[in-house]
């Protein structure tokens, strides 16, 4: 329920890990290959030589800079730039309101609410479910609507198709709360074990 571009962010550490892999496979082969260590000292003496004297030969008009130091330059820092924004624009989406519907007579509208209030209507509706020791509420945007992230955390040993049933009836009363079908995420989670094993529902 998160904005963040997981389909992308897997395909990039894909290429970086590959990338890893093959440099560290080199530095393998290079560290019991004598043969191997020498020709990569030639080659990378051989592309440092071509480089410097690429460099030299390339200044900048009434200068002595060369306009490749200035276009790597330019490069290096649209880079850092560009991560930034990467970074910055990871998960996202969560917001601390929720739509919900109304009639004013014959004519619809929409409103809204903190999930606070969401939150406080679930804890009422959990006040005598002996079975589930906490719940947790927040939102997110999905696409143009409201989804709803509920954690509940049982108790060990509580029994999944009861606990199932009783999501199921906080969808239907959140439902009837907003007046509109939102997307809900459940997550269900117990004990120590929680971080292992996690129950996940979408309604």
């Amino acid at each position: 329920m998160r904005s963040t571009p997981r389909g992308l962010n897997r395909v990039l550490l894909a290429l970086v890990g590959l990338v890893l892999l093959a440099v560290g496979a080199l530095v393998t082969v290079a560290g019991f290959s004598a043969a191997v260590s020498r020709g990569w000292l030639i080659v990378g003496e051989q592309l440092w030589d071509g480089l410097t004297g690429l460099v030299r030969s390339t200044p900048t008009p009434g200068g002595d800079v060369s306009w490749i130091s200035v276009a790597v330059l330019v490069v290096l820092i649209a880079a850092v730039i560009l991560m930034l924004v990467w970074i910055f624009s990871q998960g996202g989406g969560r917001t601390n309101q929720v739509a919900i519907a109304f009639h004013d007579g014959d004519l619809p509208g929409h409103t809204r609410i903190r999930t606070s209030l969401v939150a406080d209507a679930v804890e009422q509706a959990l006040e005598h479910e002996d079975q589930v020791l906490s719940a947790q509420v927040s939102t997110w945007k999905a696409g143009r609507a409201d989804g709803l992230n509920l954690r509940l955390q049982v108790r060990k040993g509580a029994r999944l198709g009861d606990t199932l049933g009783t999501a199921r009836d906080l969808v239907t009363g959140l439902d009837l709360l907003t007046g509109t079908r939102e997307p809900v995420l459940i997550r269900i989670s117990s004990g120590a074990r929680a971080r292992l094993s996690r129950t996940e529902r979408v309604q």
